[in-house]
């Protein structure tokens, strides 16, 4: 009975969200620029009385494919298909009739470990299926997330007969943002399912020369309700949001966008499915027009079974009748037929190329694809360049061969610039703005913000040579003035003309040496001098060499302020360069009796510059320069306001989980570029991830404790490295084989203290450090930790079951999920950085990570203190 009243109170609920959304049909001017209360009382109740008459004569997905197949199960052999959303759901279904009848599927999920699971429970109750699954992971909310899988897919060197763009939500009762900020049911329903065919439309056309090819795109009749909108304010902005009308824009671009299929190629055959009112929990919990569709009681004889939902998809893409309808002009279908579409789905021509032309532009010039810095380092520029590999102007395979721009302070970033002209990829920015960011971000020219708003576009500069503003100004910092930062806009311009116009790749690398020094541009005494790439060396710390060729003369920094920290080698202070200004952190490193029995430079310290110099990343602490004072090494390193730590013990200072999300990924994309380099850091603690209060960047430094490793069993390391707190549990007992799973059990130390605000294994020594452990992770057993048993110090607990994540700490389920695996007991079964990255805590969950800008204590100016 309180099931009952529970759905009854539910069903209420969502029809209290319902009249508000007529209401907002009714008097909302744009809302009703798209849709009208006519046209939505129209579509609604069509849909519903369609569901209503014909439901019953439907078929079965199954019976759609046997009527193609018979009773061959190899009927479908050496079909591939690609679905969209195939772990539930009416994608589901159709994987499971293709791959009955020997298809082979990909399965395109958010999650893999979801779909290997579903898999697996699939062929339990199936028994074994003759077609093929392979799992491949995309995020439908990310764009981003695209071209890799694409990139996956290509690998496999398939075919591609069938592409089912099923994936998909409805309706949220609030504007959502996806991770490049469109609308959520627009990205997710239509733009990600179109940049995905476009990337793929070069397989899909190899394959169409020898036999046909079907594209279907799940739509929906609500796409009729939409009779007029302007293409050209696509996607929707926060404060027009209505759930239904995006929704149905959503769907009516998906029916224009395999309208515009129908001509890409003839033996490509594109098709917009209705595929019904199904209960497949498509809305994800919400509680307006998509909870009464898909789960009121009143709807109930509305809506149709998966199997029978899936049918028109099966027949879109298997039947031969559709190859005739095609020719008569057909793309819309429902109830394994042609439709005749309505409202703007029938639109003259001229829309459907509008739109794809809108489409286009939104995968080019959008947040799709690119290089975005926000995260990390320069928040007030997203940053970045588009691939649309599927355009005919650039070939996929021409521009695969061309890596993403990496924009970081590195001296194959020119490279990679004039590679991506070379390949006639356009850019998204002015050349002279890109040139000025590279230069920025290779640490030749300290810009800050209000020195890039003096030169963004609009403001042409006076013609200048640069020799002139470099005798007028010295070198390129934040003191400049505006005609010296303009003159120096015209110098980038005028090498980048040259560049560019070179008549081939090896002219146009040799110029970007000989002008930009790729090879040789170095900051010398204040100035910026260009040298011969024969001559010079790209960077203070760019090649090996003796400790004098490194160093430069002390005199070049005056101190601000003393110990204002220490590291595990050395204290360090803050001082300026006397010429530029440019505030500086000087680390001086210790030196032993040993050391100076051999020398006079410790191996720690040459240690911290081989990983500085190795480590090119804005999330990883870079050494700016280095000098002998006395019998001390000096490390000056980029100035930071504070770190963790000092955030933690904040506690007016409020963290939300956004802000948390952020912190970590920072975090984690420092120890991901760690770790490609074989590093393991050691010593992650919150003392170690340093923070700007001006930008909201976080660092990984001190690399006291780091090593660089091969395999986990290839040198003995000590295991009292570690700060305890944060000391993984291997280490605790003992391991001298390990590997950088010890870093990623710090990090979910600090990501939970970030949470909490206070440690989460706060021990008193290394035994009440294991019993701590033990009682919040439970007891380590060879059931859960297998070869624990041999670690030197192990020692047997009496078993303790470990608590819920939920209590221990205050996080949405997501986050307790990712920490269950950071804080894993067995090291082999922690993610990777890179897989923790990936984790839906910080990819998909709500709400998602903040920018850098947004975390709390960022403030204007770069105040001192959060």
């Amino acid at each position: 009975m309180g099931a009952v009243v529970g759905a009854l109170k539910e069903e209420a609920i969502a029809y209290g969200y319902l009249l508000q959304m007529v209401k907002q049909l009714l008097f909302d001017r744009s809302v009703r620029s798209k849709t009208t209360l006519l046209s939505f009382v129209t579509g609604f109740f069509s849909i519903a009385f369609d569901e209503l008459i014909h439901s019953s004569q439907c078929k079965t997905c199954e019976e759609v494919v046997q009527g193609v197949c018979g009773d061959n199960f190899q009927g479908l052999q050496g079909k591939v298909a690609l679905i969209t959303g195939a772990s539930n759901g009416l994608g589901l279904e159709n994987a499971r009739c293709l791959m009955k009848y020997g298809c082979h599927v990909i399965w395109a999920v958010r999650s893999p470990e979801k779909a290997a699971s579903v898999l697996s429970q699939l062929e339990k109750k199936e028994g074994k299926l003759s077609g093929k699954a392979t799992i491949l992971k995309i995020e439908l909310s990310d764009l981003t997330t695209v071209k890799p899988f694409v990139e996956s897919f290509l690998a496999l060197k398939l075919p591609l007969h069938y592409l089912i763009c099923n994936a998909g939500i409805m309706s949220p009762t609030e504007w959502l943002p996806s991770k490049q900020n469109f609308e959520l049911q627009f990205a997710t329903n239509n733009l990600s399912h179109f940049l995905l065919t476009e990337l793929l439309m070069p397989k899909l056309k190899e394959t169409a020369a020898t036999s046909e090819v079907r594209v279907v795109i799940l739509s929906s009749l609500a796409g009729a309700a939409c009779y007029n909108f302007d293409v050209s304010k696509i996607p929707c902005p926060k404060e027009e949001y209505n759930e239904f009308a995006e929704y149905a824009v959503s769907k009516a671009l998906d029916g224009l966008h395999a309208r515009h299929l129908q001509k890409v190629h003839p033996n490509i055959i594109g098709c917009a499915v209705h595929p019904g009112i199904i209960g497949t929990g498509l809305g994800g919990g919400n509680r307006g027009l998509t909870s009464l569709l898909y789960s009121g009681m009143s709807m109930a004889p509305f809506r149709k079974p998966v199997v029978k939902g899936a049918a028109t998809t099966a027949y879109c893409a298997l039947s031969p009748e559709v190859t005739a309808h095609a020719k008569k002009g057909h793309f819309f279908y429902f109830n394994c037929g042609p439709q005749r579409p309505r409202n703007i789905l029938g639109g003259p021509e001229e829309l459907v190329e509008t739109s794809h032309q809108r489409q286009l532009e939104l995968v080019r010039t959008g947040n799709v694809c690119l290089v975005d810095l926000r995260h990390q380092g320069f928040p007030q520029y997203p940053l970045g360049f588009y691939f649309l590999e599927g355009s005919e102007s650039v070939p996929y395979q021409q521009a695969a061969a061309f890596r993403a721009i990496a924009m970081l302070p590195q001296d194959h970033a020119l490279m990679s610039f004039y590679e991506l002209y070379s390949a006639g990829i356009p850019l998204l920015l002015p050349k002279a703005e890109w040139m000025y960011r590279l230069l920025y971000m290779r640490g030749q020219l300290s810009v800050g913000e209000r020195w890039y708003q003096s030169i963004m576009p609009g403001h042409e500069p006076p013609f200048c040579e640069f020799e002139e503003a470099e005798a007028a100004s010295g070198a390129p910092s934040a003191a400049w003035g505006l005609s010296a930062a303009k003159a120096a806009r015209v110098a980038a311009v005028q090498t980048l003309r040259r560049i560019v116009t070179a008549p081939d790749l090896d002219t146009a690398k040799h110029m970007a040496e000989a002008t930009l020094g790729v090879a040789g541009a170095n900051a010398r005494d204040g100035r910026w001098v260009v040298t011969s790439p024969a001559t010079t060396s790209p960077g203070i710390l760019a090649s090996p060499g003796s400790i004098a060729s490194m160093c430069s003369p002390a005199a070049k920094y005056e101190r601000l302020e003393s110990n204002i920290g220490e590291g595990t080698y050395g204290k360090v202070h803050k001082a300026f360069h006397v010429k530029t200004g440019q505030v500086v952190a000087i680390k001086r490193a210790k030196v032993s009796a040993a050391d100076r029995d051999v020398g006079g430079i410790g191996f720690t310290a040459l240690r911290e510059i081989k990983v500085m110099q190795a480590i090119r990343h804005p999330n990883v602490m870079s050494c700016l320069d280095v000098f002998v004072e006395g019998e001390a090494l000096h490390l000056v390193m980029e100035f930071m306001d504070g770190d963790l730590k000092k955030v933690i013990e904040q506690k007016a200072l409020r963290l939300s989980e956004a802000h948390v999300k952020n912190l970590s990924q920072q975090l984690l994309q420092g120890l991901a570029a760690l770790h490609e380099r074989f590093f393991v850091h050691r010593d992650v603690t919150p003392n170690n991830v340093l923070l700007s209060f001006r930008t909201g960047v976080a660092k990984l430094a001190d690399f006291g404790f780091t090593r660089s490793i091969g395999h986990e069993g290839d040198r003995p390391l000590t295991g009292m490295c570690t700060t305890l707190w944060y000391r993984a549990p291997e280490l605790l007992f003992g391991a001298k084989h390990y590997g950088q799973a010890v870093d990623l059990w710090s990090a979910g130390c600090v990501v939970a203290e970030l949470l909490r605000r206070d440690p989460l294994f706060p021990g008193r020594g290394e035994f009440d450090m294991l019993q701590k452990v033990i009682e919040l992770r439970g007891t380590p057993t060879e059931e859960v930790w297998k070869d624990v048993s041999a670690l030197p110090n192990f020692l047997e607990f009496t078993a303790h079951a470990k608590p819920p994540m939920a209590q221990l700490v205050p996080s949405s389920s997501s986050g307790c999920e990712f920490l269950e695996a950071l804080l894993t007991l067995d090291p082999k079964q922690r993610p990777t950085a890179p897989v923790a990255l990936s984790h839906d805590f910080l990819k998909t969950a709500w709400p998602l990570p903040c920018l850098a800008r947004e975390l709390p204590f960022v403030r204007d100016g770069g105040a001192a203190n959060p």
